[in-house]
């Protein structure tokens, strides 16, 4: 019966050992992903195992260092679009101010055309008048 007992004690030791091997590195994987979730891409778990769980640490590792590269080109193309818009609009502005320069000379150069006509009549009326 003694025995019995000490085995008992024994299995319960054992499983309690073996459950906290398994749940300390599910509670670190939790941590982890927590902490993506929260925008943080430069965590690591710094877990090295040899087993399923070492090779589920190294796959999130990697899907993490993907995640940064993808957003490293993500914010360079926004910049590069932010560039190429600044660009557009300064362009667009220099267009609009052109523009507005050429409308201005054409109304001037109306203007003109208007008194020169009016002088052209008034001289021909001179001149019919001196006939």
């Amino acid at each position: 019966m003694l025995i019995g007992i000490l085995g008992l004690v024994f299995i319960a030791i054992l499983i309690s050992f073996m459950t906290n091997k398994m749940i300390e590195p599910i509670n670190k994987f939790i941590g982890f992903t927590e902490k993506v979730n929260g925008g943080d891409l430069t965590v690591n778990i710094g877990f090295q195992r040899s087993d399923e769980l070492g090779q589920l640490s190294d796959a999130l590792e990697k899907m993490i260092t993907s995640l940064r590269h993808i957003i490293k080109s993500l914010l360079h193309g926004v910049d590069s679009f932010r560039q190429t818009s600044d660009e557009l609009n300064k362009s667009s502005g220099n267009i609009s101010e052109d523009a507005n320069k050429q409308a201005t000379a054409v109304e001037e150069l109306a203007s003109s055309m208007e008194e020169m006509n009016a002088n052209m009549q008034l001289g021909a009326e001179n001149a019919k008048k001196s006939k």
